[in-house]
C-alpha cells in the first residue's frame, strides 16, 4: 500500500485552503488533510496500489486551485515483499 506524504502549493498562496478545496479533498476517502502554512497545504495519502496512488496525483494536480504537488515523503510497505524477498 503506498503512503505519500505531499505538499499542495496554492494558487493564491492562500494562508488557508478555500472551503471548495476542502470539500474537494474531503471527497478524496484516501487522503488526510493537514496544516496549511504560506499557501503550502500537507496531505497523507494511503492508496491500495501504484496505479491509484497516480490516478490521485493526477486528480490533485489537476485541480485548478492547486499549483503544484511535491512529494515529501513516500512509503511502500507492502510492493515486491513476499516469500524470498530481502531488505537491506
Amino acid at each position: 500500500m503506498p503512503t505519500s506524504g505531499l505538499v499542495l502549493t496554492l494558487r493564491d498562496r492562500a494562508d488557508a485552503p478555500s472551503p471548495a478545496l476542502l470539500a474537494r479533498l474531503a471527497a478524496e476517502r484516501e487522503v488526510e488533510v493537514g496544516p496549511c502554512f504560506a499557501g503550502r497545504l500537507a496531505l497523507v495519502a494511503s492508496t491500495p496500489d501504484p496505479g491509484r496512488d497516480k490516478a490521485l496525483w493526477e486528480r490533485l494536480g489537476a485541480d485548478p486551485e492547486v499549483l503544484s504537488v511535491a512529494l515529501a515523503f513516500a512509503h511502500f510497505d507492502t510492493l515486491g515483499a513476499g516469500p524470498g524477498a530481502t531488505r537491506p
